[in-house]
């Protein structure tokens, strides 16, 4: 059984959608679907109501909030609409109790639901990304137009085996999970309410999670397991919200095995819009983390970063034992330098053609010509730039100095 993230990449399952574009008819299915959202700040109400005029008349809508005057206002917004409040009486989970609790008893009547929720920064710094995450959410899951949502249904009427979509991760300048670090250490509360739920699925340290958040569309076949567990508000105490084993950090990880074990797969959805920008996004933030971190760790391609460990494992082999002296003190020298003493090795001196006679990170930096050979030394040609090495590998063969290994080879 492979891994959710990976059968998504296998089978390609990302869904870029334009409004432009007409699908077949889902009429008859608007009416089998329904959009439970879930607000807790009052005073950001009109952020998501721009959002909430797209949604067809066809399509149930449930709006759950612990606060009364929430759910007054969104009426007064919402007049003459079909909409159906929902006052959750216990603020402790938040979306996520909201969606397990009250949401389970909406979950029967439907095929096909979304669930959404409202977003607020922490931090003033972080509003810019905040608010291209709420795009992520409410403009991917619902879309700026009734086609958006009907495209979206079509995907699950044209495809049996996709069980959940989910908006890409969140981007931007203060969040990770785009680069693979979706777990942020909440692996351990997910593997076990898989075990609680006993769950057939895939799930790996190693592999980050698909899906991030409580923000997504269902086909509740999909998650049947989920919400036939008999969850309680006392599960939830938000006194807890700053421990990553918490159990709604774990929940919002845990859709897509969840549909795994029910049969089915996890796609990504977006709009073209949200493409654009999130490609723009990606594109900049990462050419500066290279541009950062290039210093201390000068691998620009993802095939160069693949081969580090087997290279850097070679010559940690060849070095034990040994009086080790690093040739060339630039950035793959600096590398080196820092990975043998993280292993508690430490090498007598750099080695250099020219410019010796000074301390590069406190290592001596000394000129080859005055080097003494000894059969007890090795000496690692630190560049991996074919041309240099060709050149460094010519000049000991030269010397008659053979006790050398390539870093990179």
């Amino acid at each position: 059984m492979k891994n959710v993230y990976n059968i998504k990449e296998d089978k390609g399952l990302l869904y870029i959608l334009d409004s432009n574009i007409l699908t077949k008819s889902v009429e008859k299915i608007l009416t089998q679907s329904a959009i439970i959202i879930f607000l807790y700040y009052l005073e950001d109400i009109e952020k998501y109501q721009e959002y909430i005029n797209n949604i067809s008349k066809e399509i149930d809508v449930y709006i759950i909030s612990s606060r009364q005057e929430l759910l007054d206002a969104v009426y007064k917004l919402n007049r003459g609409k079909n909409f159906k409040y929902v006052l959750k009486k216990d603020a402790r989970g938040r979306d996520v109790a909201a969606l397990l609790i009250e949401g389970k008893e909406i979950l029967a009547q439907y095929k096909y639901v979304c669930f959404l929720h409202d977003k607020r920064a922490h931090y003033i710094e972080q509003q810019d990304d905040v608010n291209v995450w709420i795009k992520n959410i409410w403009g991917n899951l619902i879309g700026n137009d009734e086609t958006h949502i009907q495209q979206i249904l079509d995907i699950f009427e044209s495809n049996a085996n996709i069980g959940v979509l989910t908006p890409p991760d969140p981007i931007g300048e203060y969040f990770c999970s785009w680069y693979g670090m979706g777990w942020h250490g909440s692996y351990d509360i997910t593997k076990k309410i898989t075990e609680k739920l006993k769950l057939n699925c895939n799930i790996s340290k190693d592999i980050p999670p698909l899906g991030l958040g409580t923000a997504l569309w269902f086909r509740t076949t999909a998650l049947e397991k989920l919400f036939r567990y008999p969850w309680m508000i006392n599960d939830f105490d938000d006194s807890r919200l700053s421990d990553v084993n918490y159990l709604s950090y774990g929940i919002e990880r845990v859709f897509a095995y969840v549909a795994q074990d029910a049969g089915y797969d996890t796609g990504e959805v977006m709009t073209l819009d949200y493409a654009k920008i999130q490609t723009l996004i990606v594109k900049r933030e990462t050419m500066e983390i290279y541009k950062r971190m290039y210093e201390f760790y000068p691998f620009p391609t993802v095939e160069s970063a693949k081969r580090v460990q087997e290279n850097m494992d070679r010559v940690l082999n060849a070095s034990k034992g040994k009086k080790v002296y690093l040739y060339g003190a630039g950035l793959m020298g600096r590398f080196c330098l820092a990975n043998l003493r993280r292993q508690g090795i430490e090498p007598v001196a750099f080695l250099v053609t020219d410019g010796g006679d000074k301390f590069v990170d406190s290592l001596r930096v000394e000129l080859i010509e005055n080097w003494k050979n000894d059969i007890e030394s090795l000496i690692i040609i630190t560049p991996i730039n074919e041309n240099v090495k060709r050149e460094i590998e010519c000049n000991l063969n030269y010397n008659e100095i053979n006790n050398y290994i390539k870093f990179w080879d």
